[in-house]
């Protein structure tokens, strides 16, 4: 099982993009202050929605085990993110036919808290803010490449207080 998995996993990343189906995972920024002071840490609600039959693989996985999602923000430096302190729910553990390990991962739906901090020194203004997000989605039978998407939002930086 694990060579056919390697092989599926082989023939996906070389089909010509046009050939592949949507990617399993849509992402979305559902909640973003309107307006944050300089200096202010915010908070971000990022969600994956996932396909049935798909799951994605958590932030955190073994050393031998699949691509762990990666969550950045920027433009840096006006905003940078933490990734030790996202908070995200508690992953699904399962023996993973496609890695041959035990890997973390979720299915459904899935919201990840980014503690996104605002530089002090960033202009008052109205500023254009991007989530990333590296990940890999697999099936039971097949991985997808690893994949980047980026959602963008505008919030409206007031002056640090003095």
């Amino acid at each position: 099982m694990k060579r056919l998995a390697i092989i599926a996993t082989f023939v996906a990343a070389t089909l010509p993009a046009a050939a592949q189906a949507p990617s399993p995972v849509k992402w979305s920024i559902q909640k973003a202050p309107a307006s944050a002071q300089a200096g202010q840490t915010i908070a971000i609600q990022f969600a994956a929605q996932i396909e049935k039959g798909w799951h994605l693989y958590a932030l955190e996985q073994p050393s031998d085990g699949p691509i762990p999602t990666q969550i950045s923000v920027g433009p840096v430096p006006h905003f940078t993110l933490d990734p030790n302190k996202i908070d995200k729910p508690e992953p699904e553990k399962i023996n993973d036919e496609n890695f041959g390990v035990e890997t973390h991962h979720y299915t459904g739906n899935v919201v990840f808290g980014l503690p996104v901090t605002i530089a002090g020194n960033t202009e008052a203004g109205q500023r254009e803010f991007a989530v990333t997000v590296r990940f890999q989605a697999c099936s039971d039978k097949v991985c997808l490449r690893p994949a980047t998407s980026t959602k963008k939002t505008a919030i409206t930086i007031t002056a640090a207080k003095k």
